[in-house]
Protein backbone atom coordinates (compact mmCIF):
# COMPACT_ATOMS: atom_id res chain seq x y z
CA UNK A 1 0.00 0.00 0.00
CA UNK A 2 1.40 3.58 -1.25
CA UNK A 3 2.08 6.35 1.17
CA UNK A 4 -0.85 8.35 -0.73
CA UNK A 5 -3.26 5.34 -0.37
CA UNK A 6 -2.73 4.98 3.41
CA UNK A 7 -3.76 8.74 3.53
CA UNK A 8 -7.02 8.55 1.73
CA UNK A 9 -7.78 5.72 4.21
CA UNK A 10 -6.95 7.42 7.00
CA UNK A 11 -9.24 11.16 5.39
CA UNK A 12 -12.06 8.62 5.02
CA UNK A 13 -11.84 7.27 8.52
CA UNK A 14 -11.69 10.87 9.74
CA UNK A 15 -14.80 11.88 7.83
CA UNK A 16 -16.70 8.86 8.75
CA UNK A 17 -15.89 9.25 12.36
CA UNK A 18 -16.84 12.93 12.49
CA UNK A 19 -20.13 11.92 10.77
CA UNK A 20 -20.87 9.34 13.25
CA UNK A 21 -19.85 12.29 15.72
CA UNK A 22 -22.61 14.53 14.19
CA UNK A 23 -25.32 12.30 13.98
CA UNK A 24 -24.56 11.39 17.97
CA UNK A 25 -24.93 15.02 18.73
CA UNK A 26 -28.38 15.54 16.14
CA UNK A 27 -29.89 12.50 17.00
CA UNK A 28 -28.45 11.68 20.52
CA UNK A 29 -28.02 8.22 19.45
CA UNK A 30 -25.96 6.43 21.94
CA UNK A 31 -25.03 3.69 19.22
CA UNK A 32 -23.32 6.39 17.17
CA UNK A 33 -21.50 7.90 20.20
CA UNK A 34 -19.94 4.47 21.35
CA UNK A 35 -19.20 3.47 17.61
CA UNK A 36 -17.06 7.09 17.46
CA UNK A 37 -15.05 6.46 20.46
CA UNK A 38 -14.60 3.18 19.28
CA UNK A 39 -12.83 4.49 16.01
CA UNK A 40 -11.10 6.98 18.05
CA UNK A 41 -8.26 4.96 19.21
CA UNK A 42 -7.34 3.20 16.43
CA UNK A 43 -7.61 6.44 14.34
CA UNK A 44 -4.83 8.03 16.60
CA UNK A 45 -2.93 5.01 16.25
CA UNK A 46 -2.93 5.70 12.24
CA UNK A 47 -2.60 9.10 12.35
CA UNK A 48 0.95 8.58 14.64
CA UNK A 49 1.97 5.69 12.13
CA UNK A 50 0.85 6.66 8.60
CA UNK A 51 0.14 10.19 8.57
CA UNK A 52 3.04 11.75 10.76
CA UNK A 53 6.96 12.11 9.19
CA UNK A 54 9.04 9.04 10.09
CA UNK A 55 12.31 9.63 11.47
CA UNK A 56 14.70 8.78 9.41
CA UNK A 57 16.69 5.35 9.76
CA UNK A 58 20.33 5.47 10.19
CA UNK A 59 21.81 3.23 7.47
CA UNK A 60 24.16 0.52 8.07
CA UNK A 61 27.04 0.98 6.09
CA UNK A 62 27.77 -2.38 3.55
CA UNK A 63 30.70 -4.65 3.69
CA UNK A 64 33.46 -3.37 1.97
CA UNK A 65 33.78 -5.46 -1.29
CA UNK A 66 37.24 -6.48 0.20
CA UNK A 67 35.86 -8.36 3.06
CA UNK A 68 33.00 -10.48 1.20
CA UNK A 69 35.14 -13.18 -0.59
CA UNK A 70 37.82 -13.49 2.06
CA UNK A 71 38.83 -16.55 0.17
CA UNK A 72 39.87 -15.21 -2.80
CA UNK A 73 42.46 -12.96 -0.88
CA UNK A 74 46.37 -13.31 -1.47
CA UNK A 75 47.99 -15.41 1.83
CA UNK A 76 50.04 -12.34 2.48
CA UNK A 77 46.69 -10.37 2.61
CA UNK A 78 44.62 -12.99 4.82
CA UNK A 79 47.29 -12.78 6.85
CA UNK A 80 47.38 -9.23 7.32
CA UNK A 81 43.79 -9.22 7.63
CA UNK A 82 44.07 -11.52 10.51
CA UNK A 83 46.55 -9.77 12.04
CA UNK A 84 45.29 -6.79 11.71
CA UNK A 85 41.87 -7.92 13.56
CA UNK A 86 43.51 -9.02 16.35
CA UNK A 87 45.93 -6.05 17.16
CA UNK A 88 42.89 -4.12 17.12
CA UNK A 89 41.80 -6.33 19.94
CA UNK A 90 44.56 -5.11 22.13
CA UNK A 91 47.09 -7.95 21.39
CA UNK A 92 50.62 -8.12 20.03
CA UNK A 93 50.72 -10.29 16.92
CA UNK A 94 53.94 -12.49 16.43
CA UNK A 95 53.30 -14.51 12.86
CA UNK A 96 55.34 -17.77 13.33
CA UNK A 97 57.26 -19.44 10.40
CA UNK A 98 56.81 -23.29 9.34
CA UNK A 99 59.74 -24.81 10.54
CA UNK A 100 58.97 -28.84 10.03
CA UNK A 101 57.27 -30.56 12.75
CA UNK A 102 57.80 -27.78 15.17
CA UNK A 103 55.37 -25.58 13.16
CA UNK A 104 52.21 -25.42 15.50
CA UNK A 105 50.11 -22.27 15.22
CA UNK A 106 50.30 -19.06 12.92
CA UNK A 107 50.02 -16.42 15.34
CA UNK A 108 51.42 -15.97 18.98
CA UNK A 109 49.14 -13.51 20.75
CA UNK A 110 49.93 -11.56 23.61
CA UNK A 111 47.63 -8.92 25.65
CA UNK A 112 49.95 -7.09 28.06
CA UNK A 113 46.92 -5.37 30.04
CA UNK A 114 45.25 -9.16 30.80
CA UNK A 115 48.68 -10.82 31.09
CA UNK A 116 47.31 -13.45 28.69
CA UNK A 117 49.05 -15.73 26.17
CA UNK A 118 46.83 -16.75 22.90
CA UNK A 119 47.82 -19.21 20.23
CA UNK A 120 45.88 -19.08 17.01
CA UNK A 121 45.59 -21.27 13.58
CA UNK A 122 43.78 -19.11 10.91
CA UNK A 123 42.27 -21.53 7.75
CA UNK A 124 41.45 -20.10 4.14
CA UNK A 125 38.68 -21.92 2.45
CA UNK A 126 35.59 -21.48 0.24
CA UNK A 127 32.65 -20.02 1.77
CA UNK A 128 31.35 -23.72 1.54
CA UNK A 129 34.10 -25.54 3.14
CA UNK A 130 34.07 -26.52 6.33
CA UNK A 131 37.45 -26.75 8.23
CA UNK A 132 38.93 -30.14 9.27
CA UNK A 133 39.54 -31.15 12.87
CA UNK A 134 43.31 -31.04 12.40
CA UNK A 135 43.75 -27.65 13.02
CA UNK A 136 41.70 -27.83 16.54
CA UNK A 137 44.03 -30.70 17.68
CA UNK A 138 46.73 -29.08 16.94
CA UNK A 139 45.55 -25.67 18.98
CA UNK A 140 45.37 -28.49 21.72
CA UNK A 141 48.79 -29.23 21.07
CA UNK A 142 50.28 -25.72 20.77
CA UNK A 143 48.55 -24.56 23.79
CA UNK A 144 50.29 -26.57 25.91
CA UNK A 145 53.57 -25.94 24.36
CA UNK A 146 53.53 -22.13 24.63
CA UNK A 147 51.50 -22.28 28.31
CA UNK A 148 48.89 -20.37 26.46
CA UNK A 149 45.76 -19.87 28.35
CA UNK A 150 43.41 -20.42 25.53
CA UNK A 151 43.50 -21.03 21.45
CA UNK A 152 41.65 -19.04 18.21
CA UNK A 153 40.43 -21.08 15.51
CA UNK A 154 40.13 -18.89 12.45
CA UNK A 155 38.52 -20.27 8.73
CA UNK A 156 37.01 -18.35 6.19
CA UNK A 157 34.83 -21.09 5.52
CA UNK A 158 32.64 -23.67 7.83
CA UNK A 159 33.08 -25.11 11.15
CA UNK A 160 31.25 -28.41 11.26
CA UNK A 161 29.54 -29.77 14.58
CA UNK A 162 32.31 -32.16 15.17
CA UNK A 163 34.90 -29.71 15.20
CA UNK A 164 32.76 -27.81 17.46
CA UNK A 165 32.29 -30.53 19.70
CA UNK A 166 36.18 -31.57 19.86
CA UNK A 167 36.49 -27.94 20.58
CA UNK A 168 33.43 -28.09 23.41
CA UNK A 169 34.96 -31.33 25.00
CA UNK A 170 38.74 -30.46 25.12
CA UNK A 171 40.43 -29.92 28.76
CA UNK A 172 41.57 -26.60 26.92
CA UNK A 173 39.67 -23.39 25.99
CA UNK A 174 39.09 -23.08 22.32
CA UNK A 175 37.48 -20.25 20.67
CA UNK A 176 36.01 -20.74 16.68
CA UNK A 177 35.62 -18.05 14.11
CA UNK A 178 34.01 -19.15 10.89
CA UNK A 179 33.67 -16.60 7.64
CA UNK A 180 30.43 -14.69 8.59
CA UNK A 181 32.28 -13.94 12.65
CA UNK A 182 35.42 -13.06 10.73
CA UNK A 183 33.74 -10.98 8.47
CA UNK A 184 32.53 -8.86 11.01
CA UNK A 185 35.26 -8.92 13.19
CA UNK A 186 37.49 -7.30 10.25
CA UNK A 187 34.44 -4.65 9.84
CA UNK A 188 34.38 -3.48 13.29
CA UNK A 189 38.11 -3.39 13.45
CA UNK A 190 38.79 -1.26 10.41
CA UNK A 191 41.57 -3.03 9.26
CA UNK A 192 43.57 -0.50 6.83
CA UNK A 193 42.51 -1.23 3.32
CA UNK A 194 46.17 -2.15 2.33
CA UNK A 195 45.91 -4.80 4.85
CA UNK A 196 42.97 -6.64 2.62
CA UNK A 197 44.04 -5.73 -0.64
CA UNK A 198 44.42 -8.73 -3.16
Amino acid sequence: MTYRTRLAVVLGLILFTGLLLGLSLILALPIAALAAAALALPLSWLLVRVVAPRSPQPRVSDTPPELEDLHHLSAESFEGLIAGTFRSLGFTVDEMDYRGDTYLADFILQHEQRGEIVVAIARQLGPDKAVESTPCRQLLEAIRRFHASRGILVTTGRIPSEVRQLAAQSDEVIELIDGSLLRKMAYNAHVPPDQVAS
